[in-house]
């Protein structure tokens, strides 16, 4: 691959090894998913969540794509793995609950003087910088800061320039993301069962995604793991 042969030639430019033939020796690249199980075993609190022949499940949760990969531990010490099957990719990062938001918005500001397009789209920056971040589904009330003092319409929640959503209303922003999420993931296992499932990437920092998907894996005996700085994975 020509990403590869570039890296290659860059350690040679580098000094860290001698030649173009022996950083073809040398140097190996892994996938994506593999470099996230390094990092978690550095970052989770235990690393006993995987032993050898261990079947498990990488969910990459990204801003714009979930990616799911099934692996087959061949080897701890030094770590080795194997894909089990093809992997799963889905339209269904971060910025698709921030689109579930819009909508939710421009269903409750019908009739409202705040549902123009410009004062919608404060209001999901408002809520991608800070509600998204933080909602874990128990927020009864959840406030947005999109305008100034003089931007009110009670009817509507808003009030100086803060609209507030309640708990469902944000909810809804997730569901059809989540949903999606969770089709990915079984349609991966295909009826396999596995004891752990690694949850990475910036959307996997989210609160009420990890919830939902603890709840319903746990329900199938699969633990959920993440790492302590998922959006600071390896890069592959």
């Amino acid at each position: 691959m020509a990403q590869q042969a570039f890296l290659r030639n860059a350690t040679v430019k580098a000094g860290v090894v001698r030649s173009p033939e022996d950083a073809e020796l040398r140097i190996e690249f892994i996938t994506e998913g593999e470099a996230s199980v390094h990092y978690a075993l550095a970052h989770t609190k235990t690393s006993t969540w995987l032993t050898k022949n261990a079947m498990f499940a990488v969910t990459d949760a990204g801003g714009s794509t979930v990616d799911s990969t099934l692996y087959e531990c061949k080897s701890t010490s030094p770590l080795s793995l194997e894909e089990v099957c093809e992997s799963e990719c889905v339209q269904a990062g971060g910025v698709f609950v921030d689109r579930g938001l819009q909508t939710v918005l421009e269903q409750k500001l019908k009739d409202s003087d705040f549902g123009d397009p410009e004062s919608i789209v404060e209001m999901v920056r408002s809520f991608e910088k800070k509600t998204k971040r933080i909602f874990d589904g128990t927020q009864t009330t959840n406030i947005l800061d999109f305008g100034g003092s003089r931007d009110n319409d009670r009817a509507h929640g808003i009030l100086k320039g803060k609209i507030t959503l309640s708990k469902e209303e944000v909810g809804r922003s997730f569901d059809d993301v989540i949903a999606r999420v969770m089709e990915s993931c079984l349609k991966l296992l295909h009826g396999r069962k596995i004891k752990h499932l690694l949850l990475v990437g910036g959307f996997g920092e989210s609160p009420f995604l990890r919830k939902r998907l603890i709840e319903m894996f746990g329900r199938l005996g699969t633990e959920v793991v993440t790492v302590e700085e998922p959006s600071k994975k390896a890069a592959a």
